[in-house]
């Protein structure tokens, strides 16, 4: 990533070779070549080799007394702002021709957090899991690794500074117990927090101080050839093994992220000791030169990927579509390394002096800031599209206005209440209000409380609704997939006893996504990560496939329904609404703007198959007396699932409807419920 300050006497041809390697690493586990399946470990690669070269700067700096804190950020800013802010207002001008509304605003909202480095905690809050697929269109994701370096590099220079009296033993002796409080914290972490170990600094510094250990342990003794060549061999042999064997199943960073650092570490110290044949290769003209372009190159590679997924609407490239990418951003960082990056690098008199370049770095943060501020201030600039593309997209009323007082709320913390009344309100006290029914069920039954909500004042009738994200009403069963503090387990449990302590809702409404519980994973083309379903009262390892998902759904559904008929109430069950597998409003708008063919909707057959399993126990149960059952799909496909009505969408992504795809597609399904 931002490698070296400076080229110096010491001058080190095979590190910029292993930056090569890096990099190449990165691009082509991102495209998706075959090979690179653990490329990512590049990222790591990265941090080994700026630690080295940058503590032996300041170490060289401190022993000939020209350390000066001032010019080390003067040089971080030559290095890293210039190039930074040009890819970062290039995605946003790109991004204002190509992007949606939200998609615009979440990338303004990750321009502002890169501008300051701190785009590895906006991805970490707001983003989660890095290898999660839905990440694939965020145009910004990389930045995080140069937030961690940055953050790094606010911290260890003074810190070397402060040290500056101290012995070289003593000082080295403090990093090292550092580096080994981060490394010891990274594997506590990576189990319970995966996200934050990956994301934060706490969890990588110890990668950063593996190099900063090498730098100031400069070789003193000389070694055999063969000693320096068996040395480079195992740390390249250990980065090639990683690259080649990991892959995103594996739990990352921690003790699994050891072996890259410490391969990246061992043919640095090899190519110290002296020259070795390895050191040689990665000394050629080729590589030195990749290596030369690899902040320019990782910088540029991911926004192209990125937009293009998002412009094309797929995130699997052909192999000519992903040698194309590569290409591209080859070029792309041959042009911000010679016309960016070098300028700002030379000193006066053929370069800009400090003040200069103070200024311009702060010229491009300003102007980042302007426009994502206007991006941000609008709601992602939707002025900027066509009416027609606009239309395309539902705005935040249109997804679902009780999204938020309604959502994931326990029963004790108040319901939301509507139908016969008007307009939902929050009962914090459920004793004060009454009601006829109650809808229970995860995503997909809030976003068919429009339709209810009109069913039940039409029939003069009022209900409550409980809601979690990700949590279908199957009683005894969790996700174990789901953030950590959503147990869907303790919810359902929670509305159970509300039923049991009351005595009118005489009609529970049970909707969810069954086919995602009963089967583990979404339609094809869906950016989704397997949904993996845990019997919480058996204290097992946890499950990390979705095989087992069937037979709890089952049991957990017959236990839901055997448990609300206990209190003598009625059950009526919706089956899945029609899940399309690709984002409705992204296809109206490119179908619009760019001509391109609407993908194919589903058709009645395969939402059918897709929910054969679980329509087997709905209808099963249906048999009981006081349970009934509805199935979607034949009132809604004909035999295409339709995806939009006068323009607008009925889905505000790929199987969420939106509130004028509930009134139109629910509405009727949600009176005969009410009956």
């Amino acid at each position: 990533m931002s490698g070296s300050e400076s080229k110096s006497l010491s001058y080190r041809p095979d590190v910029d070779g292993l930056r090569a390697v890096a990099v190449i690493s990165v691009v082509f586990y991102h495209v998706g070549f075959a090979g690179f399946s653990g490329g990512f470990v590049g990222v790591d690669i990265f941090f080994v080799i700026s630690g080295y070269l940058i503590a032996r700067l300041l170490r060289d700096e401190l022993a000939a007394g020209h350390f000066s804190i001032v010019g080390f950020y003067e040089r971080r800013a030559r290095r890293i702002l210039p190039a930074l802010m040009a890819m970062v207002f290039a995605s946003l001008v790109v991004g204002g021709i190509f992007l949606g509304p939200k998609a615009y605003l979440e990338l303004a909202e990750s321009a502002l957090a890169t501008a300051f480095f701190g785009s590895n905690f906006y991805f970490w809050k707001d983003s989660g899991d890095y290898f999660a697929d839905s990440l694939v269109l965020e145009p910004l994701l990389h930045t995080w690794s140069l937030a961690v370096e940055e953050q790094f590099y606010l911290l260890f220079p003074l810190m070397l500074w402060g040290m500056r009296g101290v012995a070289a033993h003593a000082r080295s002796g403090i990093f090292a117990l550092i580096c080994l409080v981060s490394f010891v914290s990274a594997l506590l972490v990576v189990d319970q927090a995966p996200t934050a170990a990956f994301y934060l600094l706490p969890a990588r510094a110890w990668e950063l101080g593996i190099g900063v250990m090498l730098a100031l342990h400069p070789v003193t003794i000389s070694v055999r050839r063969w000693h320096r060549e068996a040395l480079a061999l195992v740390g390249l042999a250990a980065i090639l093994v990683t690259v080649l064997v990991y892959d995103d199943t594996i739990t990352f960073p921690g003790l699994s992220a050891l072996l890259p650092c410490l391969g990246a570490a061992a043919l640095i110290r090899a190519g110290e000791y002296g020259p070795t044949i390895i050191g040689s290769w990665l000394s050629l003209r080729p590589m030195v030169f990749m290596g030369l372009i690899s902040y320019s190159l990782y910088l540029w590679h991911w926004p192209v990927l990125a937009l293009l997924r998002s412009i094309s609407g797929t995130i699997e490239l052909a192999l000519p579509v992903a040698s194309g990418v590569v290409l591209t951003s080859f070029v792309f960082a041959v042009l911000s390394w010679r016309l960016v990056e070098q300028p700002f690098r030379r000193r006066p008199p053929y370069g800009p002096d400090r003040c200069r370049v103070f200024f311009a770095s702060l010229a491009g943060l300003a102007a980042v800031m302007a426009l994502s501020g206007t991006v941000l201030q609008t709601d992602g600039l939707p002025e900027r599209l066509p009416e027609s593309v606009r239309l395309a997209y539902p705005d935040a009323e249109d997804r679902n206005p009780y999204r938020k007082p309604c959502f994931k709320r326990l029963p004790e913390e108040g319901l939301c209440y509507f139908g016969a009344h008007g307009t939902p309100e929050v009962v914090y006290d459920l004793r004060n209000k009454t009601g006829d029914f109650l809808l229970w069920g995860d995503s997909h039954a809030l976003a068919a409380l429009p339709a209810i909500g009109v069913a039940a004042r039409e029939l003069g009738q009022s209900g409550f609704f409980a809601g979690e994200s990700g949590c279908p009403p199957l009683l005894g069963v969790d996700r174990v997939d789901n953030e950590p503090g959503m147990y869907c387990a303790d919810f359902n449990a929670a509305v159970i006893k509300m039923l049991e302590q009351r005595e009118d809702l005489g009609t529970v409404i049970l909707l969810a996504r069954w086919a995602l519980a009963t089967e583990g994973h979404g339609v094809p083309g869906e950016l989704a990560e397997p949904a993996i379903l845990d019997d919480d009262d058996i204290n097992t390892e946890t499950p990390t496939d979705p095989s087992g998902n069937y037979a709890l759904f089952r049991s957990g559904l017959e236990a839901t329904v055997a448990a609300i008929l206990a209190t003598g109430r009625r059950v009526v069950l919706i089956g899945g609404v029609p899940e399309i597998g690709w984002h409705v409003p992204d296809a109206l708008a490119r179908h619009r703007r760019f001509g391109s063919a609407m993908p194919q909707p589903p058709e009645i057959d395969a939402v059918l198959q897709r929910n054969q399993r679980a329509h087997r126990v709905m209808h099963r149960l249906a048999r009981l007396e006081g349970i009934s059952y509805i199935l979607p799909a034949p009132w809604l496909c004909n035999p295409a699932c339709p995806v939009e009505e006068r323009g607008r969408p009925l889905y505000y992504d790929d199987e969420h409807l939106t509130k004028n795809g509930a009134l139109s597609l629910l509405l009727p399904i949600m009176r005969d419920a009410l009956h």
